[in-house]
């Protein structure tokens, strides 16, 4: 699949961090996840915080009472964390976008090498 993109087509990761809104949802109705809160693609956040939105979701819902209050109680419970671990995310080094121009400066070798920094998983294709 590498061998058929072209040059116009490559982007080194093309995420667009979004900042971590107070809400989630409104009356009976909120959400978890990425749903939630999209994190970048690396740094394995969004498995992480989907883990905790759930079990802090299922403490706040096993307190009992209105759903639309539990719901809410949830939502503000995650916010301070999960907007933290957000912006610490968007901070790191390897959500760096490298911009086109700057990329070509550098040869495919000193690439792959950069690229390798921040992912095991391209350092054992290279191999």
């Amino acid at each position: 699949m590498l061998a058929q993109a072209s040059e116009d087509g490559l982007d080194f990761f093309g995420h667009h961090w979004q900042k971590v809104r107070r809400e989630w949802g409104k009356g009976r109705v909120t959400l978890l996840g990425d749903a939630a809160h999209l994190m970048p693609p690396t740094l394995g956040q969004g498995a992480n915080q989907t883990l905790e939105d759930v079990w802090v979701l299922g403490r706040e819902l096993a307190k009992g009472g209105d759903p639309a209050q539990r719901l809410r109680a949830y939502e503000q419970a995650r916010y301070p964390h999960v907007n933290l671990v957000s912006r610490l995310a968007r901070h790191s080094p390897a959500n760096w976008r490298i911009p086109p121009l700057i990329g070509r400066m550098f040869s495919e070798t000193s690439q792959s090498a950069m690229l390798a920094r921040f992912s095991n998983r391209l350092t054992a294709l290279s191999h």
